[in-house]
């Protein structure tokens, strides 16, 4: 009988035994089938990277070499010599069999679209030239010193840190203010922007811009002042001047990254295509930058979630079906994905309406944009002549509310060829007040230039040879055919070098000097009239 009671007992052990595996073995299968099917969502994304990786890694090497060049040395230079820099530096690398991407940039090897998006919101030009700026800022081991004559890398620095107690110094306060404010600033691991500053520093700023930081046990050290001070990791520290052409001497330069954060032609499109239509259509102005905010956000929460599923897999348990909280972060991803697909689809159709409206600004916001440039280029006249920004948005602000009363939000192209024409007349009307009275026909002249340039874009714009030719005059000196009026004709040998130059130099005037010279008694009765 014990026997018997001592099997019954063995085959109820077993047999609950082989239900808990059964149930184990049901519950594992029920998670894989989890697994799988949460793997599947990621499985496109991981794809396309996988596909981008690979294209990518033959060119590593060249881009880092080449992203790492211009974060150490163009970050003061223009668009324009960056991009002769990077494709020489490119060319010079094929000669050692080292591969680059075509056309490659700092934001396309070290930039995070979600990360670029926040600092767009926050205030950052939208043009590729700022935003690489900004990455080599982000990167740099060195404080960073902007040429900032438009104010738009202190107004983006201020708006990325206004959530950290940024502090923000000057070269004319206070000298006591300005050490007690580093000081607590570099205790406590918050930002500081020093804004207008000169050409020289004071030496009290020295050991910071040098970054001389000692470590002692597990605290850092630095020397500021008379004493060394804890210095918090945190620490940042920012400057900024309103110089366009600031000389500063080759100390200075070794101890700080230098970046150009002048405004682009890109970068001030979008800027006032943003102000007009704020102005004409300010509800759809709001529903897309509450768009804009929506679409960063999702896109951060997906690279989030992305990151915690990578690094889940990377570090499950020996057996992942065992791993939970990997099947409720993949429920929590599709869910997410879903919802942002809803997302995505409902602001699709919102934001191709408010491009439509952006579009039809785009005309305006063009002249707008490349009048901006002649008062930069003013400063060549006169360094007293010199304009803010600010003070050019607010003339444009005032061209566009102008508008009410004189045409019908109906009338979209009268509205468009009267921002135009009054902006332009209020810019001319506003720096003239400014200007001496032998530089307000060059001021003119300069307006001129850039709207015929404008207007003949289709072609190619003005062809700038003849418009310098036109400004700078011959350099011949030697006559290759002789003057058709004689030694002591009413022309002059000079305006005669300067047709036989121009009809060599240029296409469209060829064979010139020689139609002038067989008609030199009509040129003659234009030269000596009144009126001609």
């Amino acid at each position: 009988m014990k026997k018997l009671v001592d099997e019954l007992e063995a085959t109820q052990a077993e047999e609950t035994r082989l239900r808990n595996e059964k149930d184990d073995c049901e519950r594992k299968v029920d998670l894989a089938k989890a697994l799988i099917n949460g793997l599947a969502n990621e499985r496109e994304n991981w794809k396309v990277d996988l596909a981008k990786n690979k294209e990518n890694r033959e060119n590593i090497v060249g881009d880092i070499i080449i992203s790492s060049g211009v974060i150490a040395y163009l970050g003061v230079f223009i668009k324009q010599y960056r991009d002769e820099c990077t494709q020489s530096w490119a060319d010079m690398l094929m000669k050692f069999q080292i591969k680059s991407t075509k056309n490659v940039s700092v934001e396309t090897v070290l930039g995070d679209a979600v990360k670029i998006r926040q600092w767009q919101i926050q205030g950052l030009p939208q043009d590729s030239f700022s935003t690489d700026s900004a990455i080599i800022a982000d990167y740099s081991e060195r404080w960073c010193l902007f040429i900032d004559p438009q104010m738009q890398a202190n107004l983006w620095l201020k708006n990325r840190y206004k959530e950290e107690q940024l502090k923000v110094i000057k070269p004319t306060n206070d000298p006591n203010f300005v050490s007690r404010t580093l000081e607590n600033s570099i205790n406590f691991g918050t930002p500081v922007i020093l804004e207008d500053a000169n050409e020289t520093f004071d030496p009290l700023l020295d050991p910071l811009l040098a970054k001389q930081i000692e470590k002692k046990g597990s605290e850092y050290f630095i020397k500021f002042g008379d004493q060394g001070i804890s210095f918090n990791p945190d620490f940042k520290f920012y400057i900024t001047t309103k110089m366009s052409r600031p000389h500063y001497s080759p100390e200075v330069c070794v101890k700080v990254t230098m970046l150009n954060f002048m405004a682009t032609q890109d970068g001030l499109l979008d800027q006032m295509l943003s102000i007009i239509v704020r102005i004409e259509e300010p509800v759809k102005y709001e529903r897309r930058n509450q768009n804009i905010q929506t679409k960063a956000d999702n896109q951060k929460k997906q690279a989030e979630l992305q990151d915690k599923i990578l690094n889940m897999v990377a570090n499950s348990k020996d057996d992942i079906l065992e791993d939970r909280d990997l099947k409720v972060t993949l429920d929590e991803s599709k869910i997410q994905s879903v919802q942002i697909e809803q997302t995505l689809k409902e602001m699709e159709n919102q934001n191709k309406a408010i491009e439509q409206i952006r579009d039809q600004f785009v005309p305006v916001a063009t002249r707008v944009s490349r009048l901006f440039f002649v008062l930069t280029d003013l400063i060549n006249v006169d360094p007293m002549y010199q304009y803010s920004l600010e003070f050019f948005r607010l003339i444009y602000e005032g061209a566009v509310r102008s508008v009410e009363g004189v045409f019908e939000k109906s009338q979209k192209n009268d509205r468009k060829a009267y921002f135009i024409s009054e902006f332009t007349w209020r810019l001319y009307k506003n720096v003239c007040r400014s200007l001496f009275e032998k530089d307000k026909l060059l001021f003119s002249f300069l307006i001129c230039l850039k709207i015929m340039d404008e207007v003949q874009k289709e072609t190619g714009g003005l062809d700038f040879p003849v418009v310098r030719f036109l400004m700078a005059g011959a350099t011949k000196v030697e006559l290759t055919k002789p003057n058709p009026t004689g030694e002591s004709g009413w022309l002059t040998n000079k305006a005669w070098l300067a047709m036989l130059e121009m009809s060599e130099k240029f296409k469209q005037f060829k064979g010139f000097d020689d139609s002038f010279a067989a008609n030199i008694d009509a040129w003659e009765k234009i030269y000596n009239s009144p009126n001609p």
